[in-house]
């Protein structure tokens, strides 16, 4: 019948408190729990095979590693020690597969916040343009805006590339419409188009909301 040595079995506990993630104070307390006191200082004797361990003793070490008493007498490399040794490297891998799947996750979770940036300023550009094409034809189809006049030229100035001046504004719009914007000026624009109803929103935290006629209201 085989034998381990001191050595042998230092080294199985030593395994089987590596895969249990514990250190050396850990196991002393879950020894103490079950009336066996061992130091750290012992623990350490006994994983590098200086102190022999007592048979009265196995029962408790291996308890509280959550192994058997025969996983404590198998030959090094072979057995138990052969499986927490494979475990171990396994635990390491699936570590470093972890860490390098988090700083993937981050960047990714980065270039969505960013798309969905982009995709916002684009959907904004686009609706604004779309009022921007019904002022061009008269407004006949528009009945709200969430922005207010002021708020949608400064818009169509200073964001929409390339700008458009007034002459161009003017050019587009009814005879009509536009020498009414002619006498009042740009901030005029609610009084040119009386049909529609401007709202007081914030370009810089309120979405442009466009509202046309034949459109059920939200």
């Amino acid at each position: 019948m085989y034998r381990p040595t001191d050595e042998e079995i230092g080294s199985a506990i030593l395994a089987g408190r590596q895969m249990a993630g514990i250190l050396q104070e850990e196991l002393s307390e879950r020894l103490a729990e079950m009336g066996l006191n061992w130091s750290r200082v012992t623990i350490s004797k006994v994983e590098r095979g200086e102190r022999s361990v007592r048979a009265n003793e196995l029962p408790a070490v291996a308890a509280a590693l959550n192994m058997t008493v025969d996983d404590l007498f198998v030959a090094r490399g072979s057995g138990i020690q052969l499986r927490l040794s494979e475990a171990l490297i396994q635990m390491l891998k699936l570590n470093d597969e972890y860490k390098t799947a988090s700083v993937e996750y981050a960047q990714a979770f980065d270039r969505y916040r960013e798309c969905g940036d982009r995709l916002r300023d684009a959907r904004t550009s686009y609706e604004a343009l779309s009022v921007l094409h019904d002022f061009s034809n008269g407004a006949l189809e528009t009945e709200a805006v969430s922005w207010s006049a002021e708020a949608l030229l400064d818009y169509w100035k200073h964001e929409i590339r390339p700008p458009l001046d007034s002459g161009d504004l003017f050019a587009a719009l009814p005879e009509s419409v536009s020498h009414s914007l002619e006498q009042g000026g740009l901030s005029d624009l609610a009084s040119a188009f009386p049909s529609v109803r401007f709202g007081e929103g914030d370009p810089e935290s309120d979405p442009l909301i466009v509202e046309r006629r034949g459109e059920p209201r939200s």
